[in-house]
């Protein structure tokens, strides 16, 4: 049976990818693998550190950029510290971004698995997921701290979070991309152990499961 390590909340505005990789644990768990959890600190993450000190604290992009390596580099490391045989990075991206498009032959998907960033044993599961805006008070607290980023890609990346209720809607739950990812994660685990190396990125589709309309109540008779 395997070790694997799950990172969460590098992103805190990513945080329904955080309630799929708790569905994926429990399938593993049941499969007899063990989970080891590494959940970056809010404090630690660049949303944490713009949002969290007071006075009037400005933070410039190659400050947020050193935020993001630093966790990554951390990230780098959680392997060997937890003697493990696997890792996975979980993350949150919206439908309508280009990741969402299988190379060469334009198919959608629903989750992926990329291993460009974490090494051989190490990868990064993104699945898809709705977004809201944040509040208009944390809004302004970002533009007031973060002037340089206003109207960038970063500034999209700060301004919303992810919606449960909204990724439900659109038929894709936690419970059924927790049951897909680890099925992949387990035929993942097969070819390690058979001496086979495991696919620089790997897609998937998920069952939609769209919830059932509430009854709609009566009218009172006058």
């Amino acid at each position: 049976m395997a070790r694997i390590v799950f990172v969460v909340n590098q992103h805190p505005t990513e945080a329904f990818s955080a309630s799929v990789a708790v569905e994926t644990a429990k399938h593993l768990r049941k499969a007899g693998h063990e989970i080891v959890w590494e959940k970056i600190k809010p404090g630690e993450t660049m949303l944490g550190a713009v949002l969290r000190p007071r006075g009037k604290k400005k933070f410039s992009e190659r400050k947020l950029t050193d935020i993001e390596q630093n966790i990554n580099q951390r990230i780098l490391t959680m392997l060997e510290k937890n003697k493990a045989d696997l890792l996975y990075d979980f993350h949150a991206t919206p439908p309508e971004n280009v990741l969402w498009k299988k190379k060469h032959t334009g198919a959608e998907h629903d989750y992926s698995f990329d291993g460009e960033y974490h090494g051989e044993q190490g990868r990064t599961v993104e699945v898809k997921a709705y977004y809201q805006s944040l509040p208009k008070r944390i809004l302004r607290k970002i533009e007031q701290r973060m002037p340089e980023v206003v109207g960038t890609f970063r500034m999209d990346y700060f301004s919303k979070v992810t919606s449960p209720k909204l990724t439900r809607q659109a038929g894709l739950t936690k419970e059924e991309f927790g049951k897909a990812i680890a099925e992949r994660i387990q035929r993942q685990i097969a070819r390690l152990a058979h001496g086979e190396s495991l696919n620089t990125f790997e897609y998937g589709k998920i069952p939609r499961r769209f919830p059932k309309p509430k009854p709609r109540a009566h009218a009172r008779r006058r």
